[in-house]
C-alpha cells in the first residue's frame, strides 16, 4: 500500500525528531533536513506529497524551499512553520503557494489533522484530473461480459495475479478488451485506491513520449516553462498501464528498462532521479516474441514486463458471447442517442 512521503525541514532537532516520531505512527514516510539548502536538494531529487519547512533556517529559508518545491512539483502541499509570525510573511507565503502557515509551538493533533486534510485534497485533485482525461474513453471499466471458456480463463488469471505486484503482459487483437483487463487487475489489487494511469505508446512521437512518461524540468526544451511530473509520478502507489508497448521506440525501451530495474526515473533535463512506486501492466497487439527475435524489441525488457501473460481471445472466437456483448453495448449506447430499442432480436443475432 502506498505511504505518503513527507519532508520536515527545521534547524531545531527536537522539532524534527518529535514530528518524525508522531507522523511515522500515522503511517507516513518522513525524511528530515536541518537546513534550507539540503531541503531544496531533497525536493529536487525525490517527490514528496507534503513538505513542512521552517521559515528561518541556515542557508536558504523556508520561502526559498517553498519556491523550489513549487517549481519541482506543483502538486506538493507545503506548510510553513515559524516562531516569527508577521502578516507580511504569511501573505507572501500564501501568495507563493503555501498550503498552510503554522505558528510554533503547535499541537501535534492539530498538525496531524491539517496534514491529513491536505493529503486527502491532493489525492482527490489528482484522481479528478485523471478521471476527466479518461471520461468518454472507457465505456464501462467495471464490467466483464462473456461466459465462453477462453474468457473464463482470463477471469481466473485476473483473480490469480491481481493480489500480487507482478508485471503482467496482456496480448490480443485491437478491440479485444486488453485495457478492461488491466483495469480489472488494478481494481482487485491492494493498489485499487490509488490512480490507474494509461498511456498509448504509439500515440506520441518519441521526444514527447519521454517527457510524458518521466516528466521534465523547467527549461528542458522549448516551451517547458514549468516543471511537470511524468506519468510514473502520477501513478505512484497505483498502476501504470502501457498500451501498445510494442510501439515503444528502442531508445525509450532502454530508459523504461532502467526505470523498472532501478525503480526510479529521471525527468527530461534533470540530473536528479526520482523514486517510483507503480505496478506495471503492458499490452500489445503484436507478436512480441517475433519482435524480440527480429531485434525490434529488447529481450531483457520483454522478460521484465512478462512475469505473467494473459491472452485475450478475439471476438470471432467468442461466438457464444456475441448476444451478451451486443445487448450490453445496446444498453449503454441507446440512451445516448435517444434510441428506444430495448434488445436485439434472435433473428438479427443469427445474421
Amino acid at each position: 500500500m502506498y505511504k505518503p512521503r513527507l519532508l520536515v525541514a527545521d534547524d531545531e532537532t527536537t522539532i524534527c525528531e518529535s514530528l518524525k516520531r508522531v507522523l511515522e505512527k500515522e503511517g507516513y514516510v518522513v525524511d528530515i533536513r536541518h537546513d534550507g539548502n539540503s531541503a531544496m536538494e531533497a525536493v529536487a531529487r525525490q517527490f514528496y506529497d507534503l513538505v513542512l519547512t521552517d521559515l528561518k533556517m541556515p542557508g536558504a529559508g523556508g520561502l526559498e524551499v517553498l519556491k523550489k518545491t513549487r517549481e519541482e512539483s506543483p502538486e506538493t502541499a507545503v506548510f510553513i512553520m515559524t516562531n516569527y509570525s508577521t502578516v507580511e510573511t504569511a501573505v507572501e507565503a500564501m501568495r507563493l503557494g503555501a498550503r498552510d502557515y503554522i505558528i510554533k509551538p503547535f499541537l501535534h493533533d492539530d498538525i496531524k489533522m491539517s496534514i491529513k486534510s491536505a493529503l486527502t485534497e491532493g489525492r482527490m485533485a489528482r484522481e479528478n484530473k485523471l478521471l476527466k482525461e479518461e471520461l468518454g474513453r472507457v465505456v464501462n471499466p467495471e464490467k466483464f461480459v462473456g461466459e465462453c471458456p477462453k474468457i473464463k480463463q482470463v477471469y481466473r488469471l485476473v483473480d490469480k495475479v491481481a493480489p500480487t505486484d507482478s508485471s503482467v503482459l496482456i496480448v490480443g487483437e485491437s478491440g479485444s478488451g486488453k485495457e478492461l483487463v488491466a483495469r480489472a487487475i488494478h481494481r482487485n489489487s491492494h493498489r485499487a485506491a490509488e490512480p490507474f494511469v494509461a498511456i498509448n505508446c504509439g500515440a506520441l512521437p518519441s521526444e514527447l513520449l519521454e517527457s510524458e512518461l518521466f516528466g521534465h524540468v523547467k527549461g528542458a526544451f522549448t516551451g517547458a516553462v514549468a516543471s511537470r511530473p511524468g506519468l510514473f509520478q502520477e501513478a505512484r502507489g497505483g498502476t501504470l498501464f502501457f498500451d501498445e508497448i510494442g510501439e515503444l521506440p528502442m531508445d525509450l525501451q532502454v530508459k523504461l528498462l532502467r526505470a523498472l530495474q532501478e525503480k526510479e526515473v529521471r525527468p527530461v533535463g534533470s540530473s536528479k532521479s526520482i523514486r517510483t512506486d507503480a505496478r506495471i501492466i503492458t499490452a500489445t497487439n503484436k507478436d512480441i516474441l517475433k519482435e524480440v527475435e527480429e531485434k525490434r524489441f529488447r529481450e531483457d525488457l520483454y522478460f521484465r514486463i512478462n512475469v505473467l501473460t494473459i491472452e485475450m481471445p478475439p471476438l470471432r472466437e467468442r461466438g457464444d458471447d456475441i448476444a451478451a456483448l451486443a445487448n450490453h453495448f445496446l444498453e449503454i449506447y441507446a440512451p445516448r442517442i435517444n434510441n428506444r430499442v430495448k434488445a436485439i432480436s434472435p433473428e438479427v443475432l443469427r445474421v
